[in-house]
């Protein structure tokens, strides 16, 4: 460092000149500056490349954007929904097997502004969500003395779909919440859809005669599974149930014989009446320990059904439950089982053993009755009795032993 008024080299950092005196005042050297005007340089330029970068990335993440947008399906042929209405007609009454106009499915409607079609689907509008409803052909006037069924398909060559998770309509993202009432009904061809887990409801009917239809995954968050959603689904082979679902209702999977195996999760609290009825294939069972009663015909006809796990909570067994499922070989009830319907084991005709518990003070009419193979039995005190018809209609070489 050079002294400001003598001129001399001094050391660093020193207040005074030893030579003159002076108040050293600080002076950068040359190289030292020269330093400094790099950094300053290197900065800006630096600063300069992260800007750079920083809008090259704003500008990739708009394009992004875009392109996202753009990729996802445009709603078409937007039509007020009152028009719809309007058109909607008498569909197949699932008790009557007439035709009638389904009120519910026109209320559950009046609640959606506009419709559209995307890549073949219907859907119904309602501000930022949508709900998958059945196509043009099934919502066609038809007599049922002149009209034949047929004409009640929702596509007869669309054989896989992909419902999209959102839509886009007037500029909006719309995102897909529901599968309606009857939306793909009778869709002869459809081997395969995929549900995204934007879908919290599937609708009764849903997917009823839909007779290709081979794997359904229900994504999460759906917590029941309607009336007559599977019903006659007979290439059916695999259905992934998730722990959302507490309900599965009346025939919800009724007729679908190619059905070997299902998993129902813990959470379910209630099956409907013939739910399961007719899974010719179904081999096993393990009922939810939640679920309190097996409802009228929830298994019956299941001919391959060989072994079921009763839930610990058991409460009842109704009629017809367990009717003609020829492959038992015997039945175990859970202590605090209250009552057994008529008819409920008629025609187990491989049935050997059935144990009753004490706790069950009520039993119907030909419970047993055709379950040929039945060869012991405990029950009992109280319902050992000679006008019992519903222990005493069977097989009378059966041994029967009396618990207390």
């Amino acid at each position: 460092m050079i002294c400001n008024k003598c001129g001399k080299n001094i050391d660093e950092g020193i207040k005074f000149c030893p030579f003159c005196g002076e108040e050293v005042k600080t002076q950068l050297s040359d190289n030292l500056k020269n330093d400094i005007e790099d950094n300053k340089s290197k900065k800006l330029k630096s600063l300069k490349i992260v800007l750079s970068v920083i809008i090259s990335v704003l500008v990739l993440v708009f394009i992004a954007s875009k392109i996202y947008i753009y990729s996802i399906p445009e709603l078409e042929n937007i039509q007020d929904i009152d028009d719809l209405i309007a058109a909607y007609q008498a569909i197949e009454d699932n008790n009557t097997s007439e035709y009638k106009t389904d009120e519910n499915m026109i209320e559950k409607l009046q609640k959606y502004d506009k419709f559209g079609q995307v890549d073949g689907l219907r859907y119904a509008v309602n501000g930022k969500t949508a709900i998958v409803i059945p196509g043009k052909e099934f919502m066609q006037i038809a007599d049922p003395e002149t009209e034949d069924t047929d004409e009640f398909k929702f596509n007869n060559n669309v054989s896989d779909i992909k419902i999209p998770k959102k839509l886009r309509y007037n500029g909006e993202i719309i995102e897909v919440i529901a599968i309606a009432d009857y939306a793909f009904q009778n869709s002869v061809d459809l081997v395969q859809v995929k549900i995204p887990d934007t879908v919290k409801e599937i609708g009764k009917n849903a997917f009823k005669n839909c007779i290709s239809l081979q794997t359904i995954n229900i994504p999460e968050g759906v917590n029941k599974i309607n009336d007559f959603t599977f019903m006659g689904c007979l290439y059916l082979k695999q259905v992934v149930i998730p722990d959302s679902v507490i309900k599965i209702g009346n025939a919800a999977f009724l007729g679908c014989k190619l059905l070997n195996n299902i998993q129902l999760p813990e959470n379910i609290v209630d099956i409907g009446e013939f739910a399961f009825s007719y899974c010719t294939s179904l081999t096993n069972i393990k009922v939810p320990d939640k679920v309190q009663v097996l409802k009228y015909g929830v298994f019956s006809d299941c001919y391959s059904l060989k072994t079921v796990r009763y839930p610990k909570n058991i409460k009842g067994i109704e009629e017809y439950a367990f009717w003609q499922c020829n492959s038992l070989t015997e039945i175990n009830i859970p202590d605090g089982a209250e009552y057994i319907g008529n008819n409920a084991f008629l025609g187990c005709y491989s049935m050997k053993k059935a144990y009753i518990p004490t706790s069950v003070d009520k039993i119907g009419e030909s419970v047993f009755q055709y379950c040929e193979s039945l060869s012991e039995i405990e029950l009992p005190n109280n319902l050992a009795k000679e006008d019992n018809y519903g222990i005493w209609r069977l097989n009378t070489k059966a041994k029967v032993n009396i618990i207390s």
